[in-house]
């Protein structure tokens, strides 16, 4: 397998949470921290994507991936199925993924947003300590987020007293 590594920025235009993949590229070097920061530095300057404007970047919860972050100054968010992946056992990987699978096969209501079965999934879910499951503030999606995470981000909302003011 050849190492690759992938740029893809999300950003909300007129409230539409927009998605692009803008590069995937060969990654022949070392995978420290250091050269993946370089490489991080070096896609954001190849599109003329400003730092500042950056409110996070999502990573799996490689080490090297988190240090080349914190080498450049960026907070992380680490991405909830990379989490999800590595927190259930060996054995209910392939019944979930079958499970999903077919329920987003046979998944036809256009009425609702998710299935029973997709709730039934959501409720196994919820009763994980380390995650939080809420409704998007716009559009009929579902948000799974790391529950520590949200409190941070929460939290720094809540204080920001540039943007809101106490009543």
């Amino acid at each position: 397998i050849q190492p690759y590594t992938s740029l893809t920025v999300h950003f909300i235009n007129a409230w539409d949470l927009r998605s692009i993949s803008l590069q995937t590229s060969y990654f022949p070097e070392d995978h420290t921290g250091e050269l993946i920061a370089k490489g991080l530095r070096d896609a954001l300057d190849c599109w003329n994507l400003s730092e500042n404007r950056l409110s996070c970047m999502t990573t799996d919860s490689g080490t090297n991936m988190i240090k080349a972050l914190k080498v450049n100054g960026r907070p992380n968010l680490q991405c909830f199925g990379h989490k999800l992946h590595n927190a259930i056992d060996e054995g209910k990987k392939a019944e979930l993924r079958n499970n999903v699978v077919g329920i987003l096969k046979n998944s036809q209501n256009q009425h609702s947003n998710i299935t029973k079965e997709e709730q039934s999934a959501m409720t196994a879910l919820s009763k994980h300590e380390q995650i939080i499951i809420l409704p998007a503030d716009k559009g009929r999606t579902t948000v799974v987020m790391d529950r520590e995470k949200y409190k941070q981000q929460m939290k720094q909302i809540l204080e920001d007293k540039n943007t809101y003011k106490i009543l």
